[in-house]
């Protein structure tokens, strides 16, 4: 096989986390009485957006950082409310939440079939993404499931692929694969961490960016891929 083991993110990779981060959010702030609107949302987006950079980078502190996204946001609005309930009822509801993305159900299932071994690489935690995996069908298909608070480090890290290339040590590295949505941590580490990388997007790189080894816009698109290389590697 041209790739042997096919590594997953998760959240906009597998399942749906715009819409799940959507419903977990809006659960959250009704919680404590706040009146849930667009800009609210958007605000909200923009502070997790920067706080996930920062723990992609000190992974120590993502505890703090994801209140933080919270007390952010409250103190732009001036609304009164305990930031830390908030990413309490947030991720608790988030992990109940498991909207698949597209027809990724039956991508899995097609190429665990086809004798691909799956694994999954995300930044989260474990139990959340077991919850969540197995309550949209997929946990099943996957043979280890690779998450950044079990493992102590966040993908780009190093730390995090090494984990993962030592329990799959009597699998040489260009049979690994990772599959992804995320250029700075699926796409980027794969390329620093030395294996290929498929990219989900529809974005354009700068000339000066470093390139995935492949780029699909949907999920569909994989298997086609993956046929393709397997028929190419025959000749």
């Amino acid at each position: 096989m041209h790739y042997k083991v096919i590594l997953f993110d998760v959240d906009d990779t597998l399942l749906d986390f715009q819409a799940a981060e959507k419903q977990a959010l809006t659960y959250a702030f009704t919680t404590q009485d706040i009146s849930v609107t667009e800009e609210l949302i958007a605000y909200y987006h923009q502070m997790n957006r920067n706080v996930w950079k920062i723990i992609e980078k000190e992974n120590d502190r993502r505890e703090e950082m994801l209140v933080e996204r919270f007390k952010r946001t409250l103190t732009y609005f001036a609304i009164k409310a305990d930031p830390s309930l908030l990413n309490q009822a947030f991720r608790t509801q988030l992990a109940s939440e498991h909207q698949l993305l597209g027809n990724s159900l039956a991508v899995v299932r097609k190429l665990y079939d086809e004798g691909y071994t799956l694994q999954v690489a995300s930044n989260s935690r474990g139990v959340t993404q077991r919850k969540r995996l197995k309550a949209a069908g997929l946990l099943e298909y996957f043979d280890q499931i690779f998450v950044s608070d079990e493992v102590g480090a966040q993908k780009p890290a190093k730390k995090f692929f090494d984990t993962i290339f030592y329990a799959n040590r009597d699998i040489p590295k260009d049979k690994l694969v990772i599959v992804g949505d995320s250029y700075t941590s699926d796409i980027t580490g794969g390329i620093k961490n030395g294996i290929d990388t498929i990219w989900l997007s529809t974005e354009t790189l700068a000339n000066d960016q470093a390139k995935p080894t492949y780029q699909i816009a949907t999920l569909d698109e994989l298997p086609a891929l993956l046929n393709e290389l397997e028929s190419s590697a025959q000749f």
